[in-house]
């Protein structure tokens, strides 16, 4: 956050708690480290389920072209039994 911002949060917070500004300025400090942490674990969690997402969309796609493969198989097998038996 820019300095002149935490400046006007804190003399916000100040005039409308009366608490001393060393100690609002404290207390600014912290939410904004809170907050920052909370954005970067945030990314974390954003890009393992990211990546759940890629690798079960793989195992989609590969699924349905065993399916594909095991369907024209099947059809072969069922088309030549169908032309012995004509």
């Amino acid at each position: 956050m820019p300095d002149p911002d935490r400046a006007y949060l804190s003399a916000m917070v100040a005039s409308r708690t009366r608490i001393l500004p060393p100690e609002v300025q404290k207390r600014v400090d912290e939410l904004i480290a809170q907050s920052n942490l909370a954005a970067a674990k945030a990314k974390e969690e954003s890009d393992a389920a990211r990546e759940a997402a890629a690798e079960a969309s793989i195992y989609s796609a590969l699924s349905m072209l065993i399916g594909a493969l095991i369907a024209c198989a099947a059809a072969a097998l069922g088309g030549r039994r169908r032309d012995e038996h004509l």
